[in-house]
């Protein structure tokens, strides 16, 4: 349970099954922090979201050397499991579409879309500061828009974007709607503004009713 609340993993079987594959990448001569707590510090970093200044006084490293491994452990993470993130094709969606969905939308392959919004550290620089800026949160955050089939699998992830720029912009701007074909059905909530940038993609945007009238 202690590796589960601090890392977001099962086991220690899967924790050393990542570290065999992302090893390679930690060796360096002359550093506090072996492999194994290089890895461990990341996954604190995504799983807890503490200041890295409380993980330099954990690891007994400075500040910025806890931000350079979190940076280098992240890079290394997003090699081994990008090519996990994938959109598959349109029939094998079709076949696999829960019941509840296929009785409302019929052959039409629908996706779900939400930004996930991340809070940060305040950034030392001002332009980022500005620009991570989150009115809603009331604090500094990134934004990627995510999107997910019915069936629950992730299908995209957008690049980071901070948390002052519009889920509309975002949507618009990253290459999500490429993904879309002629007959696709796109989920969102009412904070997506997007009806004519899906429509050009001859897709519709349906905002779920539940979601009508909330903040």
């Amino acid at each position: 349970k202690m590796l589960t609340y601090y890392t977001g993993l099962e086991s220690m079987a899967v924790f050393n099954l990542v570290l065999d594959h992302i090893k390679h990448g930690l060796t360096a001569n002359n550093q506090r922090l072996n492999e194994f707590q290089k890895l461990l510090l990341c996954l604190m970093k995504l799983r807890l979201n503490v200041p890295f200044t409380d993980l330099g006084y954990r690891f007994n490293v400075t500040c910025s050397t806890a931000s350079i491994i979190f940076r280098k452990v992240i890079m290394l993470l997003e090699h081994m499991f990008k090519n996990l993130i994938y959109w598959p094709e349109r029939e094998a969606l079709r076949s696999t579409m829960p019941r509840s969905f296929f009785n409302i939308f019929g052959n039409s392959v629908a996706v779900i879309i939400d930004c996930f919004e991340i809070a940060i550290e305040k950034p030392s620089n001002l332009k980022a500061r500005a620009q991570t800026w989150s009115s809603y949160k009331n604090k500094n955050t990134v934004k990627y828009l995510i999107t997910i089939t019915p069936q629950g699998s992730i299908l995209y992830i957008s690049d980071d974007w901070g948390g002052r720029v519009s889920d509309k912009r975002i949507t618009e701007n990253c290459n999500f709607l490429n993904n879309l074909i002629p007959g696709d059905v796109v989920l969102a909530d009412r904070g997506f503004i997007i009806n004519e940038s899906v429509g050009f993609h001859c897709a519709t945007l349906k905002t779920p009713a539940f979601t009508k009238g909330l903040p």
